[in-house]
């Protein structure tokens, strides 16, 4: 098929109820744990529903989403280093 008649297909994320624009993976080691325990990752996904939204990204569980913006939502980043 030529590039012409290829389709993109909209990601849906539960919890959106528009097509995300962006996902991010972190890892971020807590620096208060022992060494050698395993890194938390996290999932940050940027959304044309103006709402980003933040999971564990083992287990999928919903922690928490950022209220207020004024539009679509086109890009995401967690700093490691804000932890």
């Amino acid at each position: 098929m030529s590039a012409k008649g290829k389709r993109q297909i909209p990601i849906v994320c539960p919890g959106h109820t528009r097509p995300l624009a962006e996902l991010q993976f972190t890892q971020i080691t807590d620096p208060a744990e022992e060494p050698g325990n395993n890194p938390r990752t996290f999932l940050v996904s940027a959304c044309h529903d103006k709402m980003p939204m933040m999971r564990d990204g083992a287990t999928g569980d919903w922690i928490g989403t950022w209220k207020g913006h004024k539009g679509a939502v086109w890009s995401c980043r967690l700093d490691t280093n804000a932890y």
